[in-house]
């Protein structure tokens, strides 16, 4: 059951992970299972492998925010582009897009 739990928090249906647990069981011989659940397994692998994907996209640009971020820890002036013109966040926003969440108010 745990890993049914840990494939609900990364974002799995809960219709797949009980596909991936009851064909198996519906199936007559084990040809059929093994034939039967290489596409579902195929499909997760995939999907997961999307999410790793994804989340070292977001840990590198994460990164980038932070390092950005701690320029600004002994300055003074107000975080934003009128009190504070020549920021090292502003000059170097568009290098991670968390970062611009941050600072520009019309990123979307």
């Amino acid at each position: 059951m745990a890993v049914a739990l840990q494939l609900g928090r990364v974002g799995i249906e809960l219709e797949s992970v009980q596909k991936l647990a009851q064909t198996r069981q519906q199936c007559g011989s084990g040809k059929e299972a093994s034939v039967a659940m290489q596409p579902l397994l195929h499909d997760l692998r995939k999907r997961i492998r999307g999410l790793l994907d994804d989340l070292e996209e977001l840990d590198r640009d994460l990164e980038w925010a932070d390092r950005l971020i701690r320029q600004c820890g002994n300055c003074e002036n107000r975080p934003n582009r009128q009190d504070c013109p020549d920021c090292p966040v502003n000059k170097n926003v568009d290098l991670t897009n968390i970062g611009r969440l941050v600072w520009d108010p019309s990123c979307p």
